[in-house]
């Protein structure tokens, strides 16, 4: 098999267990939310959804709604650091990120949520994200640890945190920004500049800490008891 064949059949397995916790979680929230029954069908989002609305998947309750989410995956190192068969905690376990730049001046993911929403979380564009999946693989490959967030309450605290200087702004996080990545350190986030990828482009993502943000924002977290399983 070729590494583009090795890459797809790895891409191809997570997505089909991202697909079965997003409709798990949802039927939870959902049904609990509305004292009711309510089933989902979760798929993949088309390519103009996935490119202009953050979308990666899409899921179709069976009243009638349907959600958009968004999802993000890293790797089982930049949520535990291992050394002489201990595992310590990485400093990136407790963050969720969003793309917040690229090199072409493409639109990137942070500035189409925050223009998607308005100042008290209401949609502005119907078809934006409406949650953000956010997990790290376990030592086996598999999703070990995750949280599926909310953007209309993520949108809602940003936004004042970015005009009290404590949340970098879209500009800020552009290739132009002048000033030494380490020292874009605020007080709810930091950014960082991801490795190239296959055609030399490079980006920066704004990395977010959960603790920062209220609970109702979390519709659900789970670690599984074989996250450190090899």
């Amino acid at each position: 098999m070729t590494n583009y064949t090795n890459s797809k059949a790895d891409a191809d397995r997570s997505n089909k267990e991202i697909v079965r916790l997003i409709q798990r979680e949802l039927e939870l929230y959902h049904s609990w939310e509305g004292n009711q029954k309510v089933m989902f069908e979760v798929a993949e989002a088309s390519f103009e959804l996935d490119t202009k609305e953050v979308t990666d998947f899409v899921a179709t309750s069976s009243t009638g709604e349907v959600y958009h989410i968004a999802c993000r995956v890293r790797s089982f190192t930049d949520y535990r650091k291992e050394s002489r068969g201990m595992c310590f905690a990485s400093t990136y376990g407790d963050q969720f990120t969003i793309r917040c730049a690229r090199d072409t001046g493409a639109t990137s993911e942070y500035e189409k949520v925050l223009n998607g929403y308005d100042a008290d979380g209401n949609k502005l564009d119907p078809d934006i994200a409406d949650y953000f999946f956010h997990g790290f693989k376990g030592k086996d490959g598999k999703i070990g640890t995750y949280k599926i967030g909310r953007f209309d309450i993520f949108t809602k605290e940003v936004r004042p945190s970015i005009k009290s200087r404590q949340v970098l702004s879209v500009e800020e996080c552009s290739f132009h920004y002048s000033s030494n990545l380490d020292q874009c350190e605020y007080k709810r986030c930091s950014i960082f500049e991801n490795l190239p990828d296959s055609n030399g482009h490079r980006s920066r993502a704004i990395a977010f800490r959960w603790k920062d943000f209220p609970s109702e924002m979390v519709l659900a977290s789970r670690t599984k008891r074989s996250m450190y399983d090899n």
